[in-house]
C-alpha cells in the first residue's frame, strides 16, 4: 500500500436566494499527496453537493484514495507500506442483512460473509453498488511478467503487494521468482527488460 497525507474541508454553500449560508447545500473536498516520504502526485477531490453525507472525510477522501491507488502503479510508484493482510473474507452483494462471519484464526479457508446492498450516488447522480473485500493472507502465485512493459510490470506487483526491482528498459525477459512460483507480500521481484531485434 501507500502512505497519504492530506487535510479535509466542509463548507457551506451560499444560497442564491437568500444571500446567506445554505442549511442543506455543501461542498466536500480533500487534498493530499502520497507517498508522504517521496510525494509522487498531490491530488484534490472536490465534491459539489454531495447527496447524503457531504463532509469531505466521507465523500471526498474516498475517492482522493481510489484515484491514488490507480495512478502511482501506472507511473512506476513502489508501494511504501509492507502489506499485512488479515484473514480471508469474500464481500458479496446480498438482499440479506449481514451475516455473522464464522472466525478460525488456526486455518486460512476461504470464507464468505453476506453483506447487504449499499446504494451510492455517483457524479452523475445514478446509483451504483459498493462492492467491498477484503485481502487474502494466502500466497500468491507469480505471473508470467515476459513481454510486459515496465508500467505493466509495476502496476501488477503492486496490485500484488510485491516490491519491484526493474533492470533495463523495454520488455520484459527475465523475471525471478519464475511464473508459477509462490509469492508473499512485501516480497521483491526482479525483473530484467530489454529490446527485442
Amino acid at each position: 500500500g501507500y502512505t497519504a497525507a492530506g487535510k479535509t474541508g466542509t463548507a457551506q454553500k451560499v444560497d442564491p436566494r437568500t444571500h446567506a449560508y445554505s442549511a442543506t447545500k455543501f461542498i466536500g473536498s480533500f487534498v493530499g499527496f502520497a507517498p508522504v516520504k517521496n510525494p509522487a502526485v498531490v491530488i484534490i477531490v472536490v465534491i459539489d453537493e454531495p447527496l447524503g453525507s457531504y463532509h469531505g472525510g466521507d465523500v471526498a477522501a474516498p475517492v482522493f484514495r481510489e484515484i491514488a491507488e490507480q495512478i502511482l502503479p501506472e507511473l512506476g510508484v513502489a508501494p511504501d507500506v509492507e502489506f499485512k493482510p488479515g484473514p480471508t473474507l469474500i464481500a458479496q452483494t446480498s438482499k440479506a442483512s449481514l451475516t455473522q462471519i464464522k472466525e478460525d484464526s488456526s486455518q486460512t479457508e476461504q470464507r464468505e460473509a453476506s453483506l447487504p446492498k449499499i446504494a451510492a450516488r455517483n457524479f452523475n447522480g445514478q446509483a451504483s453498488e459498493i462492492v467491498l473485500a477484503v485481502a487474502s493472507n494466502r500466497a500468491a502465485l507469480m505471473p508470467d511478467l515476459h513481454g510486459q512493459s515496465v508500467r505493466d510490470v509495476a502496476r501488477t506487483c503492486a496490485q500484488l503487494g510485491l516490491r519491484l526491482e526493474a533492470r533495463g528498459e523495454g520488455q520484459a525477459v527475465r523475471q525471478i521468482p519464475e511464473p508459477g512460483a509462490e509469492v508473499d507480500a512485501g516480497q521483491i521481484v526482479t525483473v530484467d527488460f530489454g529490446r527485442g531485434n
